[in-house]
């Protein structure tokens, strides 16, 4: 099993905050959908975001901003199709997310497609 380089580039680069960098782990048409980055939040922070071109994607990195997350990943592979389960801890080492992403890998060797689901409080902790 061999982790797409572009995936493992992809949670670098959204780390560091060099959002041209993450989108460039991905095709140019793309398609790209993730929970709410602020659950219960007004206006596109609050709701689900996608994207379906690298350059509406870097701009919901940008809404996004950089985060003093640190995602834990345990990655399964099964030809060009990948599968993210993981959590999030903040700067403090606090969990704050699980979550669970699926997608693909193109030819080109970039990502084509990623859908992520993520559950608040995280799975295996108490309410």
């Amino acid at each position: 099993m061999t982790i797409p380089p572009a995936l493992t580039s992809y949670f670098e680069h959204l780390a560091a905050g060099d959002f041209v960098r993450a989108a460039g782990c991905f095709t140019p048409k793309c398609f790209y959908s993730h929970p709410p980055y602020e659950p219960g939040a007004e206006g596109p922070l609050g709701r689900r975001v996608e994207a379906t071109s690298r350059a509406e994607l870097r701009r919901l990195f940008e809404l996004r901003g950089k985060r003093d997350w640190h995602h834990e990943t345990r990655v399964s592979v099964a030809g060009q199709r990948f599968f993210v389960e993981g959590a999030v801890r903040d700067g403090d080492g606090t969990l704050v997310l699980s979550y669970l992403s699926s997608g693909s890998v193109g030819e080109s060797g970039l990502i084509e497609r990623y859908v992520a689901y993520d559950s608040r409080p995280p799975v295996g902790q108490p309410l």
